[in-house]
């Protein structure tokens, strides 16, 4: 709905039901009761010794949405803006202990997904509870080709919900704020970047950052990821890379290029028994990737040698040659 006022309404509601059956949960590392059975932690939802479950859960949601966006002409460009709000209702209590959440552990909580009334990945875990998604929008784009966005947002609760790991930056009363930057100049140039700041900490939870650039024949971009969350069972550990590509026009369809990626945190070596065998160096390359490659209209072919420079306990680096084919547009 749309009023007159240029203001923005949105009502929506959601009824869901799920039934999970679950069978052998006291063999491999599943999580069960029977932790002597090869189990990796003692599953509170069933009893002793039991190795199949049903549960079932009833998850309605109902909700609201206002925005309202505004315009203005200025020194030679235009000025968007749109504060949103979004209220949320759900009962709480909908992710059972019973439940094994499988599908849904990891969550990127970023603003493109701040307004899904659901953040949940998959049907494992359900965000329950009552809760405001804020947030604002702006952009400003002028005549010469200059475009600058920026978003920033935050979740508030009534009560706390279980469905998500506090590395998330969900699932407390108060979320981490999210956002964007972005500038971009014409076509040739432009940096983006996204980034969840956690307010009790006062530090940057996560940045990602990518600048882009094109001139002539040459083309290519850098990325920095910086990640500080830390949940084993999510595989999320921290994390900071860059990494760099480009790519040289030889001919009009014919290209080569490159990548490097840099770990800039590498960890320690250890061996099987977790004790130290190397210490972790200043920065470490984690990949090469050398790339001759045909693309037109329609397709495009590569030939791409890589040299993983990955190292584990049990994994060495190693080299390999890659061929890809990619069909750009498929015509009926």
């Amino acid at each position: 709905m749309i009023t007159t006022g240029g203001h923005r309404l949105h009502f929506f509601a959601e009824a869901r039901g799920d039934v999970f059956f679950f069978q052998d949960l006291d063999e491999g590392t599943e999580i069960c009761s029977n932790p002597n059975a090869g189990c990796a932690v003692d599953f509170p939802g069933l009893a002793s010794g039991e190795e199949t479950d049903t549960v079932g859960r009833f998850a309605p949601t109902v909700g609201a949405e206002w925005s309202y966006p505004v315009a203005r002409d200025f020194a030679g460009g235009r000025l968007l803006l749109e504060p949103r709000v979004q209220l949320v209702a759900s009962p709480t209590g909908r992710n059972d202990a019973a439940i094994v959440n499988e599908d849904s552990q990891s969550i990127e909580f970023d603003y493109a997904g701040l307004f899904d009334f659901n953040k949940a990945t998959g049907y494992d875990a359900f965000e329950d509870g009552q809760r405001a998604n804020i947030g604002i929008d702006a952009s400003a784009k002028w005549d010469n080709g200059i475009e600058l966005e920026a978003s920033i947002g935050r979740q508030f609760r009534i009560q706390e919900t279980d469905a998500f790991d506090f590395s998330s930056g969900l699932g407390e009363k108060s979320s981490d704020f999210v956002g964007s930057l972005n500038l971009r100049l014409g076509g040739r140039f432009g940096v983006e970047n996204r980034f969840r700041f956690d307010a009790d900490d006062s530090r940057f939870a996560r940045i990602e950052s990518l600048g882009y650039f094109r001139t002539g024949p040459i083309s290519g971009n850098v990325t920095y990821i910086r990640l500080n969350e830390e949940n084993v069972a999510a595989n999320l550990v921290r994390r900071e890379e860059l990494t760099a590509t480009a790519r040289l026009r030889i001919a009009r369809h014919w290209y080569a290029g490159g990548e490097w990626r840099l770990d800039l945190e590498p960890p320690p070596l250890r061996d099987n028994n977790g004790d130290l065998i190397l210490p972790p160096p200043a920065s470490r390359t984690i990949r090469q990737d050398f790339t001759i490659g045909y693309s037109d209209e329609c397709s495009t072919f590569a030939v791409t040698y890589r040299r993983d420079q990955t190292r584990t306990t049990n994994l060495s680096p190693n080299e390999a040659f890659l061929l890809t084919f990619t069909l750009k547009s498929l015509v009926q």
